[in-house]
C-alpha cells in the first residue's frame, strides 16, 4: 500500500491529489515549484511497494522511463523525470488537460449515443503518427529501440480540449508485461486489448499495437465490448479464438470503408494487417475523404468544449456518478444489447461560439442548411440595393434624354448646337441672350431658328430684339459649352469681335 498523503511533499514536487490507483501502481497529480513564482503541474506515476519484490520489474521500469523521456511528438505525453524518493520510484509525466477515450464513451452513452465516426477517424489518425514516431525511434547511438506500447486501450488514449490526441503510458507498458504474477487487478481489464502474440508470450513488434488500437476503434464504433469476458482467461481465450462479427452486422449505418478499415487491423496474423502504423494512418485519411468524414484538430477541440466543462472537479464528479449508474457496457455477441444512435458527423458551427456545454453535441450543422435554408447575408442585401440604384439611375436617365416634353413647345430647350458641331454650325450662332446670362445657354439668330423651323425648339426672337420669354424654372435645361478650344463664332465670344472676322 502506498504510505502518499495530498499536499505531501514528494521530492522537488508537491503531490495536490491521487487521480487514479492501479494494481502497479498510482497516479498524483502534482507540482514543481521554483524562483521568480515559477509552477509546473505534472503528472506523478509510481510503483506501489507490492511490486519491488517483483523481478525485474524495477529495472524494466526505469528503462523504459529513460526510452520515454526521448519521445517528443505532439501524440505522445512527455517524460520529463524519472528518480526514487524513499524506495518509490517514479515516471514525471506531462499533464494533460482532456479526458481519455473512455470518458468520451460513457458521456455518449448516457444518451444512448455513439462518438462521431469523424471525431473517431481524426483520432485514431493522430495516435496512429504518434505509435509510428515511438516504433522507429532510435537510440542516440542510432540503433533502432524497439518500442512497444503494449497497452493500448481507451484509458490510455487522451483528447485535449487544445484538439490534440495524446498516448500516455509509455513510461510502464513494458513493466507490466514483463511482471510473472497475474494477479488479480495486475493486468485486469487491459488483456481484452492485447493482440493474439502478445497473449501467447510471442516476440512483439509494432504491429501488436495496431491490433490494440483497432479494438479500441471497433468497441467506439459499434458500442460493444469485442473480447471482454466474465474472467481473465475468458478474454484471453476470446482474443485467441473468438470470430469478430462484422461491425454492419451490429450496425449496418457504419460505412463500408470504415469497416474494411477496422477488420484489416484486427487481422489476427500480423502479416494481414498494416506493416506500419503510418500505413494505418495513410489508410484512415483516404476512408475520411471517401466517406466525407472530415475533421481536424480544430473539429476536435470544439467537440471537447461542447462535450466536457473545463472544470477538472466538476467533470470529475460527472463522469464518477456515471460510471457508478451505467450498467456494463455490452459485448459484441450480445443479443440484447440496446441499440444505439449513430450520430451523424460533428462539425463546428461559429456562429454559435465553441462554449461548454453537451446541447446538440452530435448535431449535423449541414442539415440545417437544407429545405428553407439560411436568409441572404448582409452583403448580398448590399449588392442588391447598389444594383437597383444602377438600374434607377440608368432608367431616370433614359426618361430624361428621350421621354421628355415634344419638341417645339417652349417648355423644352431642343435644338441647341451639338457637342461636336463644327465650325460652320458655331459661325451661325446668334448673339448671347442677355436674359440667360449665367445659365450658359445659348440660342441661335432668327434667320436660323426659321430655316430649322420648329425644331429649334425656342421661339424666334422678336423684331424689336427683345429676348424671347424665359421658360419656367422647372423646365429649363443648363446646358454646358462645347469642350474644346474657342473657335471662331463661339457664343463664348465677344459679338464684336465676330463681326470684325466676318
Amino acid at each position: 500500500m502506498s504510505n502518499l498523503e495530498p499536499g505531501q511533499a514528494f521530492g522537488p514536487y508537491e503531490l495536490q491529489r491521487r487521480l487514479a490507483r492501479g494494481g502497479m501502481g498510482e497516479i498524483w497529480l502534482a507540482e514543481r515549484k521554483g524562483m521568480a513564482g515559477f509552477s509546473k503541474q505534472v503528472v506523478i506515476k509510481t510503483i506501489l511497494e507490492d511490486n519491488l519484490e517483483e523481478p525485474g520489474v524495477v529495472q524494466m521500469f526505469l528503462d523504459e522511463g529513460r526510452i520515454a523521456a526521448n519521445l517528443h511528438h505532439p501524440n505522445i505525453a512527455q517524460t520529463y523525470d524519472l528518480g526514487e524518493v524513499k524506495s518509490t520510484y517514479y515516471i514525471a509525466m506531462e499533464y494533460v488537460h482532456g479526458h481519455d477515450l473512455r470518458d468520451l464513451l460513457l458521456v455518449h452513452l448516457e444518451k444512448g449515443q455513439l462518438i462521431p465516426l469523424n471525431i473517431l477517424l481524426r483520432v485514431t489518425a493522430q495516435v496512429c503518427d504518434g505509435l509510428h514516431y515511438a516504433h522507429h525511434w532510435k537510440t542516440p547511438e542510432g540503433l533502432p529501440a524497439g518500442i512497444v506500447h503494449r497497452d493500448i486501450s481507451p484509458q490510455n488514449i487522451l483528447v485535449t480540449f487544445d484538439g490534440a490526441s495524446k498516448i500516455i503510458d509509455f513510461g510502464i507498458a513494458r513493466a507490466m508485461a514483463g511482471a510473472s504474477k497475474t494477479r488479480t487487478g495486475v493486468i485486469k481489464g487491459k488483456c481484452a486489448y492485447m493482440s493474439p502474440e502478445q497473449v501467447q508470450a510471442e516476440s512483439l513488434d509494432g504491429r501488436s499495437d495496431l491490433f490494440s488500437l483497432g479494438v479500441v476503434m471497433y468497441e467506439l464504433i459499434t458500442g460493444r465490448r469485442l473480447f471482454k469476458r466474465d474472467t481473465e482467461m475468458a478474454t484471453l481465450e476470446a482474443v485467441i479464438r473468438t470470430s469478430i462479427p462484422p461491425p454492419t452486422k451490429l450496425d449496418p449505418s457504419v460505412p463500408k470503408p470504415v469497416e474494411e478499415l477496422v477488420l484489416r487491423a484486427l487481422q489476427r496474423s500480423p502479416k494481414k494487417r498494416f506493416q506500419t502504423a503510418q500505413e494505418m494512418q495513410l489508410a484512415v485519411e483516404e476512408v475520411m475523404q471517401a466517406t466525407g468524414l472530415l475533421a481536424t484538430s480544430a473539429h476536435l477541440s470544439a467537440f471537447m468544449r461542447k462535450l466536457f466543462s473545463e472544470d477538472v472537479e466538476l467533470n470529475r464528479e460527472r463522469l464518477r456518478a456515471l460510471k457508478a449508474k451505467l450498467p456494463a457496457t455490452p459485448g459484441a455477441t450480445d443479443a440484447a444489447a440496446p441499440m444505439l444512435e449513430r450520430t451523424k458527423p460533428f462539425e463546428v458551427d461559429l456562429s454559435k461560439g465553441l462554449t461548454g456545454g453537451t446541447e446538440g453535441i452530435t448535431r449535423d450543422l449541414r442539415g440545417k442548411r437544407k429545405g428553407k435554408g439560411r436568409g441572404p447575408t448582409p452583403l448580398a442585401w448590399l449588392l442588391l440595393a447598389g444594383l437597383l440604384a444602377l438600374v434607377a439611375g440608368g432608367l431616370f436617365v433614359l426618361f430624361y434624354d428621350f421621354g421628355g416634353p415634344a419638341a417645339g413647345t417652349d417648355a423644352g430647350l431642343a435644338g441647341e448646337p451639338a457637342l461636336d458641331a463644327g465650325p460652320a454650325a458655331a459661325l451661325d450662332a446668334g448673339p448671347a441672350v442677355p436674359g440667360l446670362q449665367g445659365t450658359d445657354a445659348v440660342v441661335p439668330d432668327a434667320g436660323a431658328a426659321e430655316a430649322e423651323g420648329a425644331d429649334a425648339g425656342v421661339r424666334p426672337p422678336a423684331a424689336d430684339d427683345r429676348p424671347a420669354p424665359r421658360p419656367p424654372a422647372g423646365k429649363r435645361k443648363k446646358v454646358k459649352p462645347p469642350v474644346g478650344p474657342k473657335q471662331p463664332g463661339d457664343p463664348k465670344t465677344d459679338p464684336l469681335d465676330i463681326k470684325l472676322e466676318r
